[in-house]
């Protein structure tokens, strides 16, 4: 907000005294690993530069490489780099969500060979430290805002035969958007996961990740309409933001648009 406008500045005072705060940071400011800056546009970066560099450590493997079982000890550690790595993922890492999930995946019989793909993901965390913008969006009013999220999946992709889905998130300008020009994206949730059901297609991937999507979207928005003073049911308050689904799976696209079942 302006600091020089009364209402805003009455308003933050009126909040503070609300409740007992701890240090009252404002510009730049570092919490739980994430480092918070404030643009003079108003949009935000959160960036984990330190987090990643002094707090991902990789693992020590002997020399010459052998890929065999791990120890107990080698698994306690990996799992201690992959925690640290998920703190990366869920705050500020969407592009290294799905390697991190397979890698995961594969702890219960675990070998050197995870560790080592493990000790990559650490080292190429670390060279490509991303941060993440809230941008301002031009100053639009909050209606003008879409919900777009991204699907996507691997059918049988899993050790086991089991299925990957995975889906980003973000608030893009509606008429860009639909204009298909290049426009700012406020990233807002992601995720890759393995799917709940087996899968016995590409098409039934699809539409369970599509679906688990779709549901994220669903609580985003209602979040989003709520902070801008929306009232009434969670169904109408979500349907003041609009939302777009984008898939690359056709058929998925295609029984969506169809007026006959699928």
């Amino acid at each position: 907000g302006r600091h020089d406008d009364e209402t805003f500045m009455k308003l933050r005072e009126q909040v503070k005294s609300l409740y007992r705060w701890g240090p009252w940071q404002s510009g730049t400011f570092t919490m739980c690993g994430v480092r918070t800056t404030q643009r003079m546009d108003y949009s935000i970066t959160l960036d984990q530069t330190d987090y990643v560099h002094k707090g991902l450590q990789t693992i020590e493997l002997s020399k010459p490489f052998k890929d065999r079982p791990c120890t107990e000890k080698e698994i306690s550690q990996l799992r201690g780099a992959h925690g640290g790595l998920q703190w990366k993922v869920t705050q500020t890492g969407p592009q290294l969500a799905a390697d991190l999930n397979r890698l995961q995946g594969e702890v219960t019989k675990a070998t050197t060979n995870t560790i080592k793909r493990t000790n990559e993901l650490i080292v190429h965390a670390k060279q490509r430290e991303l941060p993440i913008t809230i941008h301002c969006h031009k100053h639009c009013k909050w209606q003008e805002l879409a919900h777009v999220m991204w699907t996507d999946s691997a059918q049988g992709d899993r050790p086991d035969g089991r299925s990957t889905g995975g889906y980003i998130g973000g608030f893009g300008n509606l008429r860009e958007l639909e204009a298909g020009l290049w426009t700012d994206i406020s990233l807002s949730t992601w995720n890759t996961s393995k799917l709940p059901r087996v899968a016995k297609s590409s098409l039934a991937a699809e539409i369970q990740e599509a679906c688990i999507a779709e549901d994220e979207s669903y609580l985003v928005r209602f979040i989003w309409a709520e902070m801008n003073g929306c009232t009434g049911s969670a169904d109408e308050s979500v349907n003041q933001v609009p939302s777009i689904l984008v898939t690359d799976a056709k058929a998925l696209f295609d029984a969506c648009k169809s007026e006959t079942s699928a």
